[in-house]
């Protein structure tokens, strides 16, 4: 958690709320669980980025999360950065429903709880 009193303003909630189905809901969740093994770190033309396991309590009938740190190039350089944005990320099935929560800012730490808002979440799907 940060003392900037701005901390907010600099930071996004998203949530995704589908019905695929209890087998295409699981699949999304293992996918995204075995994506730090895969892709641990890959280049784009902006960012340089790293994904990694995040701990989370068990939710739903599969879940998982993610920590995603995106380093952002300067113009022109490839090997310059000029910002980092941190991300955790939570994926979960539940019946036939995913439910998907982004937490993105500048800071390691967010001003929610990744498990309590994906909680609640899962409680709209």
């Amino acid at each position: 958690m940060t003392d900037d009193d701005y901390a907010l303003d600099v930071e996004s909630l998203t949530e995704h709320l589908a019905r695929p189905g209890a087998t295409a809901a699981r699949e999304l969740v293992a996918q995204t669980a075995a994506l730090p093994e895969r892709c641990p770190t890959f280049e784009t033309p902006r960012y340089t980025v790293h994904v990694k396991p995040q701990p989370m309590p068990a939710i739903g009938d599969a879940s998982t999360a993610l920590r995603v740190v995106f380093w952002v190039k300067a113009a022109g350089s490839q090997t310059t950065y000029v910002d980092v944005m941190e991300a955790e990320i939570a994926t979960v099935a539940h019946g036939d429903q995913h439910v998907t929560v982004v937490l993105l800012g500048y800071y390691a730490k967010h001003g929610v709880d990744l498990a309590a808002v994906t909680r609640t979440a899962v409680t709209k799907a």
